[in-house]
C-alpha cells in the first residue's frame, strides 16, 4: 500500500475530485464520517458550495455501486477511496468535541496501522493542530498553478531593438509591421496577444501588441495619445489593458496588480464606452460577496439590500466614469458635483445598462452579448472562475480583475486561487489576453502602503 491521505472537507469543497485525484496507483484516499456530515449542511445551499457538495456526494455514489466504501472502492488510478466509520470515544484532555479533531484523531487510529498517512486540508488551522498531534499534514497541491507568484505570465515583454532595427519605432505608427521584418526576433519565444514595449538603439519607444496568428504586431496608443477619453491610461500598462479589453478578436481579459494600479476602472471605463451599442447591450459586473476582517453577521433587507456594501468598489468607480467634469475651484459646488455623479450612475444601474450581482446565482445562465466583468476574482475557486466563464455566451466579452497578493478567501492562496488558473490555463490562446499592471496611481500614499507595509 502507498500513502494515506485523510481528506478534510475543505479540500472536497474546493475540488469535489480530489478523493479520486488522491487516490492514485497505490495510494488511499479516507473520507472520515464527520466530513459526510459537513457536506450535507452544505448540499442545501443554493450556491457553488451547495453544488461542490452535491457534486462530491454524487462521485461518492457512483464509487459506492462499485464496491463497499467502507471496506474501500478500487479507483481507475489505481487506488482506493475508503469512508472511516471510526467512532472517536475519547478526547484527549483540552481537545474540544469537533469535527475537525475528529479527523485528526481518525488520522492518528489509521497512523497506528500505517506509518505513512497525512492529513490533507486548505485549513492551516487543522494542519498545524495536525503537526501538533503527530500526524503529517500537507496543503492540497493538485490544482497548484505555480509556485511563487513571480512565477504568473505578466503579459508584458520589453524588447530592446539593435541600430538596425530602430526603423521598428516610426514603423509601427503606420500601420501593422510583420514579426519577419525584425532581424534577430525570437518570434516562437512570444505568445498570442502579448504586450510588447519596442525600444530602440537611442531609448526611444513604441508600444504593440503581438498578433500571432497573423505574425504581426498591432500598434498601442501611449498614455499621452487617449487624454480625450474621460478616464483614460496614464500609464503604458494601464494602455495595454485599454488595448486588449478594446480588441474584439480577444474575448478573455485578466488584469491583475497590487491595490490602486487601476484594475476595476480600465476594465469598467471601456466597457462604460461599448455599453448599449449593437454588440453589448448590458455590463455585468460580479463581486465574490467575502468580508475583510471580522464578519458582520446577518445583513437585513432582500439580495439587492443585503448585497449593497459589497457594490461600494464598483459604484466609486462608476460615479468617476460616468459623473460630470470637475469643476476645478469651485469647492461650493462639490457636494452638488458628487450626488450628480452618483445620479448618472442610478441611470444606469436602473435601466440595467449596468448590473452589479453576486456570483451565487450565476449557475444556469447564457450570457449573450454581454461584457462580463468579474472583480476580485483572486478570492473565487478554479471551479467558481470556470462556472462563470462557461456562461459566455456569443458575442460576450469576460474581463478578470484581482491581485494573487491580496486573498481574503482562507482556502485559496496565490497559486490555486482562480485568476491564477485562467492566466496559466490560457496563456498561449488566440482569444486571450493578460497584463500584470505595477505601477499604483490611485495615491501617492495608496502606492506607498501597498510598497511597505
Amino acid at each position: 500500500m502507498g500513502k494515506v491521505f485523510i481528506v478534510d472537507t475543505s479540500v472536497i469543497m474546493h475540488d469535489p475530485q480530489s478523493p479520486i485525484i488522491l487516490a492514485d496507483k497505490d495510494n488511499v484516499a479516507v473520507v472520515p464520517l464527520p466530513v459526510l456530515e459537513e457536506l450535507e449542511h452544505f448540499k442545501i445551499m443554493g450556491n457553488g458550495k451547495g453544488f461542490n457538495a452535491r457534486e462530491a456526494f454524487r462521485i461518492l455514489d457512483e464509487l459506492r455501486k462499485r464496491g463497499s466504501l467502507s471496506t474501500g472502492v478500487k479507483t481507475d488510478m489505481g487506488g482506493e477511496v475508503v469512508v472511516s466509520t471510526f467512532e472517536i470515544k475519547k478526547f484527549p484532555d483540552g481537545m474540544a468535541k469537533t469535527n475537525d479533531n475528529r479527523i485528526i484523531l481518525t488520522a492518528l487510529k489509521l497512523q497506528k496501522k500505517d506509518s505513512d498517512v497525512k492529513v490533507v486540508s486548505k485549513d492551516r488551522a487543522l494542519r498545524i493542530k495536525a503537526e501538533a498531534l503527530g500526524v503529517e499534514s500537507e496543503d492540497y497541491e493538485n490544482d497548484k498553478v505555480v509556485r511563487q507568484v513571480e512565477e504568473l505570465y505578466s503579459g508584458f515583454k520589453q524588447v530592446k531593438l539593435s541600430s538596425a532595427n530602430d526603423f521598428v519605432i516610426s514603423r509601427i505608427y503606420q500601420g501593422p509591421i510583420s514579426a519577419n521584418t525584425i532581424s534577430g526576433l525570437e518570434i516562437s519565444a512570444l505568445y498570442p496577444n502579448q504586450c510588447i514595449e519596442f525600444v530602440s538603439s537611442d531609448s526611444k519607444t513604441a508600444l504593440a501588441i503581438f498578433k500571432k496568428q497573423d505574425g504581426k504586431f498591432l500598434k498601442v496608443h501611449k498614455p499621452k495619445d487617449l487624454v480625450d477619453k474621460k478616464v483614460w491610461p496614464i500609464n503604458n500598462e494601464q494602455a495595454f489593458a485599454n488595448a486588449l479589453i478594446n480588441d474584439e478578436e480577444i474575448s478573455i481579459v485578466t488584469l491583475f496588480g497590487k491595490a490602486g494600479t487601476g484594475k476595476t476602472l480600465m476594465a469598467l471605463s471601456v466597457a462604460c464606452e461599448f455599453v448599449g451599442t449593437e454588440k453589448y447591450d448590458q455590463i455585468l459586473v460580479y463581486r465574490p460577496n467575502i468580508e475583510v476582517g471580522q464578519q458582520m453577521g446577518f445583513l437585513p433587507g432582500d439580495i439587492k439590500d443585503k448585497f449593497q456594501p459589497f457594490m461600494y468598489p464598483i459604484l466609486d468607480n462608476l460615479a468617476r466614469i460616468l459623473g460630470k467634469p470637475q469643476k476645478s475651484g469651485k469647492q461650493k459646488n462639490m457636494g452638488e458635483q458628487k450626488k450628480g455623479n452618483f445620479d448618472m450612475v442610478n441611470e444606469y444601474l436602473e435601466s440595467e445598462l449596468i448590473v452589479v450581482e453576486p456570483i451565487n446565482f450565476i449557475r444556469g445562465r447564457s450570457l449573450h452579448n454581454k461584457i462580463v466583468i468579474v472583480d476580485e476574482c483572486q478570492n473565487l475557486t478554479p471551479h467558481e472562475v470556470k462556472t462563470l466563464i462557461t456562461r459566455a455566451g456569443v458575442d460576450t466579452k469576460v474581463i478578470l480583475t484581482g491581485d494573487p497578493t491580496q486573498i481574503d478567501n482562507p482556502y485559496v492562496d496565490f497559486a490555486s486561487n482562480g485568476l491564477s488558473h485562467v492566466i496559466v490555463r490560457f496563456m498561449g490562446q488566440q482569444c486571450f489576453g493578460n497584463i500584470l499592471l505595477v505601477k499604483g496611481e490611485r495615491s501617492p500614499l495608496s502606492e506607498l502602503a501597498s510598497n511597505i507595509l
